[in-house]
């Protein structure tokens, strides 16, 4: 049965969608993840403290366990049939004609560099950064973006990220003789639960490495307050500059 969303309008240029899901009370969903072969999730939690349980359940609840299973299972099977000797072979082709092209053509390279910047002139452009991780396997529990990862500089990566940004609307303003600072590239950054806090303090400790703090978005992966955003990217290119994350309250699905 599919699950009831309600639709709502906003001045922002998107849906936001509600989910309108029952709460389960603790016995149904420990029931639920035992028969998805995930009962293992509640072996502490009598030794959890209040806040600590109702911040798992809640987790739980908005996972559709199920449908992990279902994902987890077809992955599988799927990898299991590639690797199977009598497993016929597609062929492999090469790429149609005009599929792709090469930045070796200097005037090919100039053309959509100036394709580029005119996008970014005009408020087309914006960037995506999934920062939800900790650097716990760098040695740190801080965000990933925070790490000083080495760079004679010794930037870290939001810094660096944050420069480039920056840089780039400058370029835009000089080459296509716009305004000082009348240029904007919109800068969401996906956080975590745990990592929210630390990088919206890093950032306002770094005074927003320059940038202005009201083009500077953050927002939680997954679920926030029980609602996601769809946004059209009709007008929008998204540049995504992904990192690793990984769901925090399912371990791998049981395998049958």
């Amino acid at each position: 049965m599919a699950e009831p969303y309600i639709k709502l309008p906003c001045s922002f240029p998107a849906w936001f969608v509600i989910k309108s899901a029952a709460i389960m009370t603790i016995d149904i969903l420990q029931k639920r993840y035992e028969a998805a072969g995930q009962g293992h999730l509640f072996k502490f939690w009598s030794k959890l403290a209040q806040k600590e349980q109702g911040d798992l359940k809640t987790q739980l609840e908005e996972l559709n366990i199920e449908r992990v299973n279902r994902i987890y299972a077809k992955a599988v099977a799927s990898e299991a049939e590639a690797t199977n000797p009598s497993t016929p072979m597609e062929s492999i082709e090469p790429l149609p004609k005009g599929a792709s092209e090469s930045v070796a053509d200097p005037a090919k390279a100039k053309a959509w560099r100036q394709t580029g910047l005119d996008a970014i002139a005009r408020g087309e452009v914006g960037v995506l950064l999934m920062a939800g991780g900790q650097g716990t396997r760098l040695g740190s529990s801080a965000p990933k973006g925070c790490y000083d990862i080495g760079l004679p500089s010794h930037k870290s990566l939001f810094q660096y990220q944050a420069e480039r940004i920056a840089r780039l609307q400058t370029v835009a303003e000089i080459e296509l003789s716009k305004l000082a600072r009348s240029v904007v590239i919109p800068w969401y950054i996906m956080t975590s639960g745990p990592t929210r806090r630390d990088t919206e303090d890093f950032f306002k400790q770094n005074s927003y490495f320059g940038l202005d703090s009201k083009n500077v978005i953050f927002f939680e992966q997954g679920w926030q307050n029980n609602a996601f955003i769809y946004a059209p990217l009709t007008s929008l290119q998204v540049h995504c500059h992904a990192s690793r994350w990984r769901a925090r309250s399912c371990s791998r699905p049981h395998q049958k």
